[in-house]
């Protein structure tokens, strides 16, 4: 993860400013200490993986704020080292399971149920809410990212991660897959949940 966060965090760096050498001692240095910091919250490797990513950010916000990077592009420079990794491979990997699924509704019901969170872990709570089969919510109730990014003064970073959403919601489409999805409010903008709500559509093209 560190890697590939690195990687395009640089090369986002040299496309986007005028910064042509990264100093990525200094950025690694920084990210270890607020890992050491905060490794008393993980409880599992999933856990860690997230308390890694977050730390991550909030060490290359410091980086370019030092730099007197504008906040603006800084804020893209982030947002191309989280999205960029993984993202191609999200959209696919969505297109495919809703391609070979005889009810896409059902698929992503239970996709959401059974894998979201336990990939999240204890950092994070989720609630479900059920109509029969035509309408689903999974409700994030308590956000580890936003938490985290408010007790160091930026809870701003936090839609960083709302946007990382974008790469499976994408690929759903009404006339294909049957089902209608909504996120209308994030804790980020002040709810108090974040509530991801997929909808079955009667009409369905299935060509």
């Amino acid at each position: 993860m560190r890697r590939a966060f690195l990687r395009h965090l640089t090369r986002s760096i040299r496309r986007r400013t005028s910064e042509t050498r990264v100093d990525r001692d200094e950025l690694n240095s920084r990210a270890d200490d607020y890992v050491s910091a905060n490794a008393h919250l993980a409880h599992t490797a999933v856990e860690a993986a997230h308390i890694e990513l977050v730390c991550l950010v909030l060490a290359a916000h410091d980086y370019l704020a030092r730099r007197s990077i504008d906040a603006d592009i800084a804020e893209k420079i982030l947002e191309d080292a989280v999205l960029i990794p993984g993202r191609g491979f999200t959209r696919w990997a969505t297109r495919i399971l809703l391609a070979f699924s005889r009810d896409p509704m059902a698929t992503l019901v239970r996709f959401s149920s059974e894998r979201i969170p336990p990939s999240y872990g204890r950092l994070f709570s989720f609630e479900e809410e059920r109509v029969g089969s035509e309408r689903y919510t999974m409700r994030a109730t308590r956000c580890f990212y936003h938490a985290f990014f408010t007790r160091y003064g930026v809870p701003h970073l936090t839609h960083i991660f709302c946007r990382w959403d974008e790469a499976w919601i994408e690929p759903i489409s009404e006339t294909r897959h049957g089902v209608r999805f909504s996120r209308p409010e994030t804790i980020a903008t002040g709810a108090q949940s974040c509530p991801f709500t997929f909808q079955r559509i009667r009409a369905r093209n299935k060509d």
